[in-house]
């Protein structure tokens, strides 16, 4: 290798791990980017990135073909060639590998291929993907190896039949029955684009109901938007075992079997943790998870640890932030200031997970921040609430998007921003200034300040806002 002892050395090109090394290099740190796989990791190339673009795609020929059948889908419909959708899928994933892999380079990140494995808390040992081995040795090291998709012991992967949700990326046949296996937001967006290609989809959900860990009043009314739309949502409902014939037989625990053409099971995911020498390091996890301090340092002082693996938020923005706090923890330990040390000593003493928005790309859209209302009251807080409809938005109606709400949580006597949930069109782009109020401990009354251009849909958040105060303008709450 060019450097004998680098600065930093990051296991994993993720989105935490790639954003991570090209921060350190331009930080002046010599940097490594150890990846086994592809550049970009699960986001860019199994995952954010794919999902959404399928799920764009899907959006707007359904938008444009509003009367089709899953027959029609499924045969002779000059109008859906599926196969383009997961040709542009390809050209944007290369599109990004290849900016990726500039902006590396251009920083002077040095990229490593091979599996990384910790022979010590300096020494790296890599296998090439040509079976060769070599040693690594770095004064810091991150880890940003992500996860992987959970299986169910009772359902076996089986090719082209049973997919796990990275698998389901490279399916090109449109299922006229699909089943998937879990409710959360990843089964979510799923559901929403196979339902919107014109397949049958029914989903299975353990809990009581879909996105459980999202505010009650959200999840209850993307049940209600599916459930028009056709979708089946079968909830306090398991899998015990599935037979394949012609078809996919799932027997569930109230003993009915149900028949379907393809299976996604989205029942969450678990860390990469094994088989990278953790136990070599002594570096302390909990249920898998590895342990982290408020800049990222794990129970090994010259190790980090960031993205899926911490157990935090697994949200690939999630790892850009503590990315941030890594560099700062990297900088401070081997007392270095760094090419932006003023970037680094501005931030806050530790990473504020409830000002780090999540969003659900489903039908509409879903995004969220801060305190849920059920988890509010668990904190003993009574929160001040203020909806508003997109009915009552002028841009909505203009543009025929009047499915959704805002929903602001306040405290009750400061009226400080603990908490928004948005559903509805752009919902993911909204949530942004709702994170801001919450990161900056902004009040209502704050926020009243601000003047929103009209019409825009944004103004839905000043409409709630007020009703924090008083009441909306252009809408009585009941």
């Amino acid at each position: 290798m060019t450097n004998s002892i680098f600065d930093v050395a990051i296991i994993g090109s993720g989105p935490g791990g790639y954003t991570t090394a090209i921060r350190a290099a331009r930080a002046g740190l010599t940097t490594a980017l150890i990846e086994k796989a592809n550049i970009g990791g699960v986001c860019l190339n199994a995952g954010c990135i794919p999902t959404k673009t399928l799920i764009a795609l899907a959006k707007k020929f359904k938008r444009t073909n509003t009367s089709f059948s899953t027959e029609t889908s499924n045969a002779n419909n000059q109008f859906l060639d599926v196969s383009n959708f997961y040709k542009q899928k390809n050209r944007i994933i290369n599109q990004f590998a290849a900016g990726i892999n500039f902006l590396l380079k251009q920083s002077g990140v040095q990229i490593i291929k091979g599996h990384a494995r910790l022979k010590n808390n300096q020494l790296i040992e890599i296998s090439t993907p040509e079976q060769n081995t070599f040693e690594i040795q770095s004064k810091t090291i991150v880890v940003a190896t992500g996860s992987r998709p959970k299986d169910l012991p009772s359902i076996p992967w089986v090719e082209q039949k049973i997919l796990s949700s990275n698998e389901v990326l490279n399916h090109e046949k449109i299922p006229n029955h699909i089943a998937i296996i879990g409710g959360g937001y990843i089964g979510c967006e799923f559901a929403a684009y196979f339902n919107s290609l014109g397949s049958h989809v029914s989903i299975i959900e353990a809990l009581p109901g879909i996105l459980p860990n999202h505010d009650q009043e959200i999840s209850q009314m993307l049940t209600r938007v599916f459930q028009r739309k056709g979708i089946d949502i079968i909830t306090n409902t398991t899998v015990t075992s599935a037979q394949i014939d012609n078809q996919i037989k799932l027997l569930l625990n109230n003993s009915t079997q149900l028949c379907f053409d393809l299976v996604v099971i989205c029942v969450g995911r678990i860390p990469n943790t094994q088989d990278i020498g953790l136990e070599n390091v002594g570096i302390e996890t909990s249920n898998g998870y590895i342990k982290t301090g408020k800049f990222m340092e794990t129970s090994v002082k010259n190790i980090f640890a960031i993205g899926d693996v911490t157990g935090k938020m697994p949200l690939a923005h999630t790892a850009y932030t503590q990315g941030k706090y890594a560099v700062a923890g990297i900088l401070k330990l081997l007392n270095k200031h760094g090419k932006e040390s003023n970037f680094y000593n501005s931030l806050p003493d530790e990473p504020n997970y409830d000002s780090i928005p999540s969003v659900v790309f489903s039908d509409p859209e879903i995004a969220s921040v801060g305190l849920t209302t059920e988890r509010a009251k668990s904190l003993s807080i009574d929160p001040r609430i203020s909806r508003f409809p997109l009915t009552a938005s002028a841009k909505a109606v203009i543009d025929g998007n009047t499915e959704g709400f805002i929903k602001i949580l306040a405290d009750p006597v400061s009226l400080r921003i603990i908490g928004a949930h948005i559903v509805g069109e752009n919902a993911s782009e909204l949530i942004s200034q709702m994170a801001i109020a919450i990161q900056n401990k902004l009040t209502a009354f704050d926020l009243a300040q601000v003047t929103w251009p009209h019409p825009t849909t944004s103004e839905i958040i000043s409409e709630s806002i007020e009703g924090l105060i008083d009441k909306p303008i252009h809408f009585i709450p009941k």
